[in-house]
């Protein structure tokens, strides 16, 4: 992939080096060009009699004056290959001047002025599109783009963890979030206040990806915080969610339920809707009615009826609840019980023949009792309701290729997480706090999957006491 020009004028010699498209796409090619501020050339484009083999690879003999001999195909470019031939030690200059022929020469932009054409020139387009790319091949569930005095920050949120990424080109990071904002649809002429938007964009296997995009005013400019929403081909099966195989057994069990309230509980981040998606997926038969009610959605599921909420519309947990029971539901999912008309509601549809999942955000999956009955719930109806609490948190995996001790393919020795989970049923025996989770942790630390360090970061070191 790198390219050697000579260049000779005047008896003085000189050597570049560049990037060159090895039967990689252009804009991959241009992609790698631009974050090492190296130029890109498209040999397609010159001419056959000016590029001689090496053993470094291709090499460009031209004069000092940069006359290159171009096909008969690149009319638009001769204006423009010279300049790709500089040897551009600034990434934003490389920007500026690596083009392709189906795009304009240059990207000058006035620092006083935005303006819709301006953002849809190429270099800002393809960086953006870039880095949404970038982020989903990294595993990132969050990209945030953070205002400063003089640029902008970028971070990726990879396994729990902000991750800080590479700067935009000098000439881009002041108007990445405009163009975000016209990707979704957003309204550029205002700064002042919050914006919620929704964008698209196509992987690498073509498959269309969507972002949530939230938009905040702040002291240095607007801040964006992109959400992937995830894809059904992500979402593991059940067995691979980290149930120990007791667990797995208790939940394919519940499975065959046909009523009655499930409910997940753990704090926010905790992969509560990871496990929700999976088991939907997997109830959702071709003999059954299967539907949820999401604020946002988090999965895109195929065969679930999923309703996103609408409040400016009046379309509300309760209301939306209440027109899905008149659609002849067998399974549905309420994103999350905040209120008690919410949790009427669901309970009333969970003995009148339906099988209810939800979430509630709790400490301790027992505390789910405790949570229901403030909402005015009698404890004789939640015991005939409530099937299991499930109480969920996430921890770090250790990396299958370095085993932990650290590698380019991983963050610090871990790679992608697994679940700690913990069932609690109405009649249950209290427990001690200390001892939440124990048969989780116990089986991921027999099979070396995760570490002590690990275990107590997210839990706490209450938990210091379990012996694997």
């Amino acid at each position: 992939m790198m390219i050697q020009a000579v260049l000779r004028s005047n008896g003085l010699r000189r050597t570049w080096f560049g990037i060159y498209s090895a039967g990689m796409e252009p804009i991959d090619c241009l992609d790698l060009a631009s974050s090492t501020g190296l130029p890109w050339v498209e040999l397609s484009l010159v001419a056959s009699n000016a590029i001689d083999a090496t053993s470094l690879g291709p090499r460009l003999a031209l004069p000092l004056s940069l006359s290159l001999p171009l096909t008969d195909q690149t009319a638009r470019l001769k204006h423009a290959m010279p300049y790709q031939l500089l040897g551009l030690a600034d990434p934003a200059d490389c920007d500026r001047y690596t083009v392709r022929a189906d795009e304009e020469f240059t990207l000058e932009f006035e620092e006083s002025k935005v303006d819709d054409s301006e953002l849809l020139q190429a270099p800002l387009v393809r960086y953006a599109r870039h880095l949404l790319l970038h982020a989903i091949t990294n595993g990132a569930s969050d990209i945030h783009i953070n205002p400063l005095a003089e640029d902008c920050q970028v971070l990726f949120r990879i396994d729990g963890f902000l991750v800080e990424q590479p700067k935009p080109p000098n000439q881009l990071n002041k108007r990445l979030l405009a163009r975000i904002k016209v990707m979704a649809n957003l309204d550029l002429t205002e700064s002042g206040q919050a914006q919620d938007g929704v964008l698209s964009v196509e992987d690498i296997q073509g498959i269309s990806r969507r972002f949530r995009v939230s938009v905040l005013p702040s002291l240095h400019g607007e801040k964006a915080v992109l959400r992937l929403v995830g894809h059904a081909q992500e979402i593991p099966l059940l067995g691979d969610l980290g149930f120990t195989p007791h667990q797995l057994n208790e939940v394919n069990e519940l499975l065959d339920h046909t009523q009655g309230l499930i409910l997940v509980t753990g704090p926010t981040g905790s992969g509560k809707s990871l496990t929700l998606g999976r088991i939907l997926m997997d109830l959702a038969r071709n003999d059954r009615h299967v539907a949820s009610v999401e604020d946002p959605i988090e999965f895109e599921l195929p065969n679930v009826h999923q309703v996103q909420l609408n409040r400016s519309r009046n379309l509300d947990f309760p209301a939306s609840l209440r027109a899905l029971l008149r659609q002849d539901p067998d399974v549905l999912m309420v994103g999350e019980i905040r209120d008690q008309e919410t949790a009427e509601i669901a309970l009333q549809a969970a003995e009148t023949g339906h099988l209810v999942l939800s979430t509630l955000h709790t400490k301790r999956p027992s505390d789910a009792y405790q949570r229901l009955a403030h909402f005015g719930l009698s404890e004789p109806h939640l015991r005939s309701v409530l099937r299991i609490v499930i109480g969920q948190r996430l921890v770090r995996t250790l990396c299958a290729i370095c085993t932990g001790s650290g590698c380019s393919e991983c963050q610090n020795g871990y790679r992608g997480r697994t679940g700690l989970f913990q069932y609690w049923r109405p009649g249950d025996a209290p427990k001690p706090e200390h001892t939440d989770y124990e048969e989780s942790i116990r089986y991921h630390l027999a099979h070396q999957r995760t570490t002590w360090q690990e275990i107590t970061r997210v839990l706490g070191r209450s938990n210091h006491h379990v012996v694997a």
